[in-house]
């Protein structure tokens, strides 16, 4: 069965998110966060970098492309060459990433938001080195003069949607609560969620509800309270957690 053909954002920004392989760690030492930055600075002539954010496993990227229908090509190069220089390092051989990149089209207007959501990954933004945080909070500018719009910079510093502190989950809107609970399971909607097995719906839901409160996971999830509770009281043991809470910090 043919994939999907990508859908073209009419802004030209993208909001993609590569896994690591049932769970593999991507970045397991500075050497390895550094060569995948690199290799970014190589293929991404022409784009905007808005924000990044390495985690062990995961990696989110938000970027304006050079022209359109050239997200493909550039994902492609730097994925291809980060997975080939894994390999040899590791000594093995396929894919290191999960299936398909995600690939989100963003809106005009949605930029300061998404800036905010993808450095509050790190669970310390003033402290996480592999994030753009810096480039934004304390003007560093490490990376190729490409990358950064100064423009962006601007506006995200003036947004009220500037506040990279990490708060507790009772202090988050709804929405909030929903755009994370997305971030870290990729379910948008109740359809999505029908879709796991009962199993994998409950792991998923034990771990959210160390963050978040019945109420909000019923609203974001469109799961019932009961169903809810009933699974959460249940004790299971760290091992059984879904291996892909490490890059969920928020």
């Amino acid at each position: 069965m043919s994939r999907p053909v990508r859908l073209i954002s009419p802004t030209g920004m993208y909001h993609i998110v590569v896994r690591g392989l049932d769970g593999l760690q991507l970045f397991g030492e500075p050497k390895e966060f550094d060569y995948f930055l690199e290799q970014l600075e190589q293929v991404s002539e022409g784009f905007r970098i808005y924000a990044y954010c390495l985690l062990t496993n995961e990696i989110q990227l938000f970027f304006r492309e050079s022209e359109e229908g050239t997200v493909p090509e550039m994902m492609r190069r730097l994925l291809t060459r980060y997975a080939g220089w894994y390999n040899r390092k590791h000594h093995r051989r396929g894919s290191v990433t999960e299936g398909r990149y995600q690939c989100a089209l963003v809106k005009a207007g949605d930029e300061s938001s998404l800036i905010r959501s993808i450095h509050q990954l790190s669970g310390d933004c003033f402290g996480y080195p592999y994030s753009s945080f810096s480039s934004y909070e304390r003007g560093e500018q490490r990376y190729p003069s490409h990358w950064f719009d100064g423009d962006v910079i601007f506006f995200h510093r003036q947004s009220e949607e500037r506040d990279f502190t990490i708060r507790p989950s009772g202090k988050l809107t709804d929405r909030q609560v929903k755009e994370q609970v997305e971030l870290f399971c990729s379910k948008r909607n109740i359809s999505d969620w029908k879709q796991l097995s009962k199993a994998e719906r409950d792991a998923y839901l034990r771990e959210l509800r160390e963050r978040f409160s019945i109420g909000q996971l019923q609203a974001a999830t469109g799961i019932s309270r009961g169903i809810i509770a009933r699974c959460t009281m249940e004790k299971v043991s760290k091992s059984q957690a879904p291996r892909q809470m490490e890059s969920f910090l928020l």
